[in-house]
C-alpha cells in the first residue's frame, strides 16, 4: 500500500505544481492532508469550456459545484463552480501530461 501511496503522492504533487505554474490558473483548497484533487479555474474560461476541450483530448475534468452548492458561492464561484481534477492508483504520468498540455493549449 506504500507503493502506492507513494507513487500517488509523487504523480499528485507534480500535476499541481504544473497546473498552479500554468497563467490564468486559480487553485481553491490548500488542505495539507487530502485526497490527490485539485479544484481550480483557469481565468476568462468557463469551466464547461475548459471541460469540453479536455473531454476531446481524453482527460476527464468535469466542472460543477460539486453538491458543495453553497461553499461555490462562498468562493464566488456562483452556481457554476470550478473543474476538478483527480487522480487514482491506475492514473499515470502519460495522463497528467495530456491535461497538463491540453490545458497550456487554452491559456495562450
Amino acid at each position: 500500500m506504500h507503493a502506492i501511496e507513494k507513487y500517488e503522492d509523487e504523480l499528485f504533487m507534480f500535476m499541481e505544481s504544473e497546473i498552479k505554474s500554468l497563467p490564468g490558473v486559480i487553485t481553491y483548497g490548500h488542505a495539507k492532508k487530502r485526497t490527490p484533487t485539485i479544484y481550480f479555474n483557469l481565468a476568462g474560461l468557463a469551466g464547461a469550456d475548459v471541460y469540453r476541450h479536455l473531454a476531446k483530448l481524453k482527460v476527464n475534468a468535469p466542472a460543477s459545484n460539486f453538491y458543495a452548492l453553497e461553499v461555490s458561492r462562498a468562493l464566488g464561484l456562483g452556481d457554476s463552480g470550478a473543474l476538478r481534477v483527480g487522480l487514482a492508483p491506475y492514473s499515470t504520468h502519460d495522463d497528467v501530461t495530456r491535461l497538463i498540455e491540453g490545458l497550456r493549449e487554452l491559456a495562450k
